[in-house]
């Protein structure tokens, strides 16, 4: 049916030549003999051409003729063919190849390389080549170079490939997908965002030298059609500070970021990636991936001038740039996709028990109990330099606030445990001077960071007391950490405790522990040694002399003015420590209680109270003494 609509139309033309009006952009010579050309379908990727635009046909390089598009199938053009008589050539040669362009008014761009599929109708010429006298009928295409754009949930940072066709602004850039946008800022912060009725667009037109932090609910691919890609050599001005810079280059590879910013280097601070990567000048290079925007930080105003050599018609295409390599087993990061403002940890030295964590181990950076940022050691082992990437909070509880403490984890895989991790050093990685411990947007550290067994516990101190020792200690300095499990914390140190060589008690963890059920004036030997899941400590020792046991009166004999004492020392008795007596005589007189110490620090079991009144009743009671101290009054 399409065909035969088509020759209706060509029929007409042929025998109502228009002349069409004549054009703007595309020159041509009339040089009297031509070649009729009727055109069909002319489409714009996908779309019929609108009217006002020009369609010129050329012989090489050379325009032989055009028209103003009238937007309607059957128009026809002339291409002029070269008068001999002129020394410059001024129309089509004989026998050469037919060739179109479009010139698009609204963008002021000239479109090659037009796809022609020749109109099949008796007596027209398909030949593609030019014939003086002859007609021939077209059907013209042209495919707007696009770039696709995959965006992630949360936030992106993007930037154009392509001049974007008939859209201005980056709110009308992102409308595929504006039921998923949350926010955008520009490297001055300025913000699109849904105000509960309406977008308010506090970025406006689009740039083609800056990229763009985008937020999305979930995520979304779409294409974008441009006018044209951005031609290379293209300069970014860069000023003093951090920008948000694009990246239009067109070939999927990518560049390395320290061939790309060669020419300004010496200005050249820091730069982030995509996916929180740290440059440093003269550090380990990443790619940069057209599409993507980079945060650049530099010292004084420079121009970045990018440029990059491509076979024709070559354009960008998907890369396997998104796939973050920050991702964990173990660890979740609150955020995903491209880090907030990030803060880089470059971690130089990581050990478990003074040697490197190995191959599946994993580092988390937290904020309290988030965490913010987590590494994986790859096979082959842990090699200093690896970075770690950190993403701010933006309001909704998705990454670390600044000012708060940074704290580290491990995860060891072969112990399927997660424990807490010391900080031994964090410095600047650009000045190297050393940084507190807290967390700050847009900025690197070094971090050294260790899990070490537990220190030898301190102030160990054995006191004996009655048929029993008490032991007590202070907790080691070193590896005094917790180990969580489904996030709950647990002290990860525990003590073993040794009575005269032998265990007394392990999977211990408290500071003090109380030893009973011991003989009297009996010394004893103890040691106390922490360990965790990391190591174990050495040994602390101290010992202690029980308290000697209540002595008990074996008899009691009265005699004129005189009592005999004698007693013995209480059961389960050593002989470790010397054992001494004090004894009391009380009575009573009138009414009146009496007591006298009769004796102290008295060697034998026997003791003769003398120039005692007869008829007067006496209590006596007495207890020993040792070098740790007194045992009870006997009853």
């Amino acid at each position: 049916m399409r065909q035969i609509q088509v020759m209706r139309v060509l029929i007409t033309l042929f025998i109502c030549v228009s002349q069409g009006i004549a054009t703007e952009y595309f020159q041509f010579t009339e040089t009297g003999q031509y070649e009729l050309i009727n055109l069909g379908e002319v489409s714009l990727s996908g779309d019929q051409l609108g009217d006002g635009n020009e369609i010129g046909v050329f012989d090489g390089d050379l325009c032989v003729g055009a028209v103003i598009y009238n937007g309607q199938q059957g128009q026809q053009l002339q291409a002029w063919a070269d008068d001999p008589s002129t020394s410059e050539p001024d129309g089509f040669i004989e026998g050469n190849p037919i060739s179109f362009q479009m010139y698009l008014t609204s963008s002021d761009t000239v479109y090659q390389n037009i796809s022609i599929e020749y109109i099949t109708f008796p007596g027209w010429d398909t030949s593609g080549l030019f014939h003086v006298e002859e007609v021939c009928g077209v059907n013209l295409s042209y495919d707007l170079p696009s770039q696709d754009v995959s965006l992630s949930s949360n936030w992106n940072l993007m930037s154009m490939t392509v001049i974007p066709f008939e859209i201005d602004s980056v709110l009308e850039i992102l409308t595929p997908v504006h039921s998923e946008l949350i926010y955008v800022f520009d490297e001055q912060f300025n913000l699109i965002r849904w105000d509960g009725e309406n977008w308010a667009d506090g970025i406006g037109l689009w740039l083609p030298t800056e990229g763009y932090y985008v937020k999305l609910q979930n995520g979304q691919d779409f294409s974008v059609e441009g006018v044209g890609t951005i031609e290379m050599p293209f300069s970014i001005p860069v000023n003093t500070g951090w920008n948000i810079i694009s990246f239009p280059t067109q070939d999927p590879a990518g560049q390395n970021v320290d061939d790309v910013f060669s020419e300004i280097m010496g200005s050249v601070e820091m730069i982030f990636n995509w996916n929180g990567s740290l440059y440093l000048p003269g550090g380990d290079p990443f790619v940069m991936y057209p599409g993507k925007a980079y945060l650049v930080k530099v010292t004084q105003d420079v121009i970045l001038t990018l440029d990059e050599t491509l076979d024709s018609g070559a354009f960008a295409e998907g890369s396997g740039a998104n796939e973050s390599v920050f991702r964990t087993g173990h660890f979740t990061p609150v955020w995903e996709g491209t880090p907030f403002t990030p803060m880089a940890f470059v971690l130089n030295e990581a050990t478990w028990n003074y040697l490197d964590i190995e191959s599946g181990d994993e580092v988390g950076i937290f904020d309290g109990n988030m965490c913010v940022g987590a590494y994986t050691v790859p096979e082959g082992g842990f090699s200093p330099g690896a970075q770690i990437p950190t993403s701010k909070n933006d309001g909704s509880g998705n990454g670390f606030t600044e000012g708060h403490v940074v704290t580290f984890r491990v995860w060891k895989e072969n112990q399927t445990t997660e424990i807490d991790a010391d900080i031994l050093s964090m410095t600047d990685v650009v000045t190297g001077n050393p940084v507190p411990a807290i967390f700050s947007a847009l900025s690197g550290v070094n971090v050294d960071i260790a899990v070490q067994p537990p220190s030898t516990p301190g102030s160990f101190n054995a006191g004996g007391g009655n048929g029993q020792v008490s032991l007590s200690w202070s907790t080691p300095s070193q590896g005094n950490y917790y180990v969580y499990v489904n996030g709950i914390p647990t002290q990860a140190i525990y003590y073993r405790i040794y009575r005269d060589g032998s265990l007394l008690i392990e999977n211990y963890q408290s500071n003090g522990y109380t030893d009973s059920g011991l003989s009297h004036n009996t010394a004893y030997d103890y040691e106390v040694h922490a360990y965790s899941v990391v190591g174990e400590s050495g040994l602390n020792t101290d010992s202690a002399l029980t308290l000697p046991g209540v002595p008990v009166f074996s008899s009691t004999l009265p005699n004129y003015n005189e009592v005999i004492l004698q007693w013995v020392d209480a059961d389960n008795t050593g002989d470790d420590g010397v054992i001494t007596y004090t004894m009391e005589r009380q009575w009573s007189v009138g009414g009146f209680e009496y007591s006298e110490i009769l004796t102290s620090n008295y060697g034998q079991y026997t003791f003769t109270d003398i120039d005692l009144l007869n008829s007067s009743e006496f209590f006596y009671r007495i207890k020993a003494h040792n070098a740790t101290g007194f045992s009870s009054w006997s009853g």
